[in-house]
C-alpha cells in the first residue's frame, strides 16, 4: 500500500489559512466585494464569505453599523383560549398552544 504524504504540516495549513482570512478582513475592510476577494487571493467565494462570517461572529458588529431595532409587539388575547398574548405580527391571533393543537 503506498501512503501519501502531505505536503505541509497541520500547523503551516492552518497559519496559512489565518492569514488567508486576516488578509480577507482587511480587503473588505478596505471596500473590496467578496468577488474582487476571492480573485485576488485565488479562493471560492463562498469561502470567503464563510471567512467573513467567522470573524464578524468574533469581532462582533461592523463599526459604524446601527443596531437593529426590536420589533413592535402587539398585545392581543388569544381567540380560542382568552389567554393575554404579545406577537411580532399583527396578523397572529391565537396562543402557541392553541395554534399547535388546531
Amino acid at each position: 500500500m503506498i501512503r501519501l504524504h502531505r505536503t505541509r504540516s497541520k500547523t503551516a495549513q492552518t497559519e496559512a489559512r489565518e492569514a488567508r482570512m486576516a488578509s480577507a478582513v482587511a480587503m473588505r475592510r478596505d471596500g473590496l466585494t467578496q468577488q474582487q476577494i476571492s480573485v485576488e487571493l485565488n479562493v471560492n467565494v463562498y469561502t470567503i464569505q464563510r471567512y467573513l462570517k467567522d470573524h464578524k461572529g468574533k469581532s462582533g458588529p461592523q463599526p459604524g453599523a446601527e443596531p437593529k431595532p426590536k420589533p413592535r409587539m402587539f398585545r392581543r388575547h388569544c381567540l380560542c383560549c382568552n389567554t393575554k398574548i404579545s406577537v411580532e405580527s399583527p396578523y397572529l391571533r391565537m396562543c402557541s398552544t392553541c395554534r399547535g393543537n388546531a
